[in-house]
């Protein structure tokens, strides 16, 4: 058996940055050819400390800069112009891309997938949209949908 630090997650074998014990074979003929693993020495036990401790640091300034947006986008709210019929349906639907270009207009930067439309919007009106800005951090802001 040898010690062996993961580089990369495997199913029913560990997550990235875990020392396993597997067989001399596996690691020598699977894990260490497709670059899956590292011989667990001192050495590259410290570097996978250090590895750990920049990525939960940059996590936590992640999340401090996710709380510091929500809280700048508490109770924003915006126009969204777009082409309507007489009865106040829109050509097309209002999508995560114009909202997010609304937002970027208003000095907002925030990537289009963590735009949470939970039903398609498709009428004049006013809906409520929910940002997934970070795991632990959510956001809701008002979109008034107007006629052009």
């Amino acid at each position: 058996m040898i010690e062996a630090i993961l580089k990369k997650s495997i199913s029913k074998v560990g997550r990235a940055g875990d020392i396993i014990k597997v067989k001399e074979g596996y690691f020598r003929n699977y894990l260490l050819p497709n670059a899956l693993a590292v011989e667990a020495t001192s050495n590259n036990i410290k570097a996978i400390k250090i590895q750990k401790e920049k990525e939960l640091i940059t996590k936590e300034i992640e999340k401090k800069d996710a709380f510091s947006l929500a809280e700048k986008m508490k109770g924003l709210s915006f126009n969204i112009k777009k082409e309507a019929t007489d009865k106040d349906v829109l050509y097309g639907s209002v999508s995560a891309s114009d909202i997010q270009k609304a937002l970027s207009d208003e000095g907002y930067v925030v990537p289009e997938d963590s735009i949470i439309i939970k039903s398609p919007i498709k009428n004049l009106g006013i809906y409520e949209i929910e940002l997934n800005l970070h795991p632990e951090v959510n956001a809701k802001l008002k979109v008034w949908v107007v006629k052009k």
